[in-house]
This record gives structure tokens, C-alpha cells and sequence, in this order.
């Protein structure tokens, strides 16, 4: 079945201006999106985005730009996350007073540990604002990670990169790819360990680029593949490592 919704999303002409006829047409929607600001500048937040979750195997909301950054940064293709629950059910802090602390997320790492992760501003972590979730944290030996904008600033590279693979995944999710193409997948990656993508797509001509394609960005998603963060994800001269 050939994935032919996919291919304006790996042409690797286009521009980062195409995002929001992409991510409409695959799945994950946005309203008055500033995300362009956000991997511009740095300065403008907001919106709202309903996102699939290839980890998750879910249909997500995020409630700002900046939780849209985090995700795909720090949860969706983290490779050291397992599984995660975003926005889990409040817990409670009982000193000084009864109260409910809001995680951003409770994470399952590949190592068996787990993390709590709470998204917030500069402003909140300098007024101690924080201090409920680091003592919570520390008394059920639970390590707590916190981001702020700051935090994305060096990473920003990879937003629209990770975007493109997310609107892939999101895409695709109805899509069983062909039993023989990933395990042949499997193999010329085993054989070869690292190479560029478009060596790639020409050793596996008989198969739609597509499906190859997504082939590709669910490896990465699952921590199987490294694929270059590069302006174009999907450029033929992309370079991938096998992990």
C-alpha cells in the first residue's frame, strides 16, 4: 500500500513553511500556531496541539507550544524513555497543608528507573515555586528532572526535524508495513551499521520510498536507529547509525 499523503513531508525542497498543511493533513492539529516563534526566537508560547504518540500508542493534547517542544525532545524520542504518562493524576502534598502537586510526567526509563518531569518557567523555579515537587521527589527516592524554555534553547535545532518524523509516525499509525520489507530492514541496517539514507532507498528500489521511509522513522521513534537531526530529515545525504 503505497503512503503517498507522506511524500510532500520527505521532499526535502520544501521549507519549514509547509508544517502546518503537514501536521493538518496527518494528524496532529494546531490552532493560531506561534511554534515558528518558538525555534525562531524563543519568545512566544501558546496554543493548543492533539498529537499521536507512536510510544505511547495514543492520542495526546499538549496545551502550549513549549509542551509540543518538550515532547518531542524529551519524551517522544528520548531513546532512554521507556514509556511515559503525560499530565498523570495529581499527588498530594500534606505539609504544610493538604495541596496537589501537577507532574508534567511520570516516566518509565529503558533502565528501570523511574522519573517524574514537571515543565514550568524560569521565574517559577527562581521564586521556589518548585520546592513541593523536589521534596516529594526526594522522599520517594524518585529522580525529578525540571525544564524550562531555557533548557530547549541549545536543542531548537531539532524541533522541526523531530516534527516531521511525529506527522510521519502520526500518518502511518494505520499502516502495517509489509512483514518482508522490515525484516530485510533489519538486516541490510545489521549489515551495513551506518550509511546515508539515500543508499538506502536505492538498495530497496522494489518498495515505495514511502513505506521505506516510514520504515526508517519508526526504527528511530523506537530507539533502534540514529538518524541525523539535519534541516531535512528525510535529504538523501541524511546520514544513519544502527544502534
Amino acid at each position: 500500500m503505497r503512503l503517498t499523503s507522506l511524500m510532500y513531508a520527505f521532499d526535502e525542497r520544501q521549507s519549514g513553511l509547509i508544517f502546518p498543511w503537514i501536521l493538518g493533513s496527518m494528524g496532529l492539529h494546531m490552532r493560531n500556531s506561534k511554534t515558528s516563534h518558538f525555534t525562531n526566537r524563543g519568545s512566544h508560547f501558546g496554543n493548543e496541539w492533539r498529537v499521536f504518540s507512536h510510544k505511547a500508542k495514543e492520542h495526546l493534547t499538549l496545551f502550549s507550544d513549549i509542551e509540543l517542544c518538550y515532547w518531542l525532545l524529551f519524551l517522544e524520542f528520548d531513546r532512554s524513555v521507556h514509556s511515559f504518562s503525560l499530565h498523570p493524576p495529581a499527588r498530594m502534598v500534606l505539609n504544610p497543608s493538604p495541596r496537589k502537586l501537577h507532574l508534567t510526567a511520570e516516566l518509565m526509563l529503558k533502565n528501570g528507573e523511574l522519573e517524574w518531569h514537571l515543565l514550568c518557567g524560569s521565574n517559577q523555579v527562581e521564586s521556589g515555586a518548585t520546592a513541593d515537587a523536589s521534596a516529594l521527589a526526594l522522599k520517594n527516592d524518585v529522580r525529578l528532572k525540571i525544564f524550562t524554555p531555557e533548557v530547549m534553547v541549545p536543542v531548537k535545532y531539532k524541533i522541526c526535524s523531530l516534527l516531521k518524523a511525529a506527522a510521519c509516525l502520526s500518518a502511518g499509525k494505520h499502516y502495517t508495513l509489509p512483514p518482508t520489507l522490515m525484516s530485510n530492514l533489519h538486516y541490510y541496517l545489521g549489515q551495513k551499521q551506518q550509511g546515508s539514507l539515500g543508499s538506502l532507498i536505492d538498495y530497496f528500489q522494489d518498495y515505495d520510498v514511502s513505506l521505506v521511509l516510514y520504515g526508517v522513522v519508526r526504527l528511530f521513534a523506537e530507539g533502534i536507529l540514529d538518524v541525523e537531526i539535519a534541516p531535512y530529515f528525510f535529504s538523501r545525504c541524511t546520514r544513519w547509525t544502527r544502534i
